[in-house]
């Protein structure tokens, strides 16, 4: 086949696609939805006078702020990666407020060990763990739908990154339902069941986001 009829070919049979929004509005507006979900859960699990007085404190506010722009910031950067030649600034955005998130948990933490005040047991970690993984199934398939419409360019990182945008709010909304003794509890428990399930994600990235994948939906449209 010569340029010519190439070009004529692809002309009469080519559908015009509509192209993606920006990723910042894409995942802004998966992050809403999945806030909206997990805070009717957390009603559900518990009253709001309840929850309000679980609240222990200055520290545990800036918790659940540095947690929230987690997910955020997470969503941002696997939505950023499926398109070419965007900025990959929210990598690095990410990776900075997961650290002030762990780092506030951890902070929490050595305050309680110089208190003698330590606590690991287990009691009741394992619902809230069983929450993380089974809670954040719906926006996990959520997302995965939406970063299929994009380029797999990042197979791994993407739904590594995906992961942590849903397992860090699923544990918020544990938190806030099923207050925790102690941060050390939240970052033993929780931080281990989001380390797992995001090891686990990045694992599948290539059987989750393929060019395959890609050029099948495609077709369909």
């Amino acid at each position: 086949m010569n340029t010519e009829r190439l070009i004529d070919t692809l002309a009469d049979t080519v559908a015009p696609t509509r192209p993606l929004a920006d990723p910042w509005i894409r995942s802004t507006a998966w992050l809403v939805g999945t806030l909206v979900y997990f805070g009717a859960l957390v009603l559900m699990m518990a009253p709001v006078s309840e929850i309000a007085a679980n609240a222990r404190g200055g520290l545990f506010v800036f918790q659940q702020l540095a947690a929230g722009a987690t997910a955020a910031t997470a969503a941002g950067a696997a939505f950023a990666l499926t398109v070419p030649g965007y900025p990959r600034g929210l990598l690095r955005l990410a990776a900075i407020t997961a650290f002030v998130w762990v780092g506030s948990l951890s902070l929490g933490a050595m305050h309680e060990w110089t208190r003698h005040d330590m606590n690991l047991a287990a009691s009741g970690e394992l619902a809230c763990v069983a929450l993380i993984g089974v809670a954040g199934a719906i926006p996990g398939l959520t997302m995965a739908r939406m970063l299929r419409r994009g380029a797999p360019l990042a197979p791994g990182l993407t739904t590594g990154l995906a992961a942590l945008a849903i397992t860090v709010p699923a544990s918020l909304a544990a938190c806030m339902a099923r207050p925790h003794p102690s941060d050390a509890v939240t970052l033993a428990w929780h931080g281990t069941a989001i380390v797992i399930l995001v090891a686990l994600a990045a694992s599948a990235g290539h059987a989750v986001l393929s060019w395959k994948i890609r050029t099948a939906r495609s077709a369909e449209h």
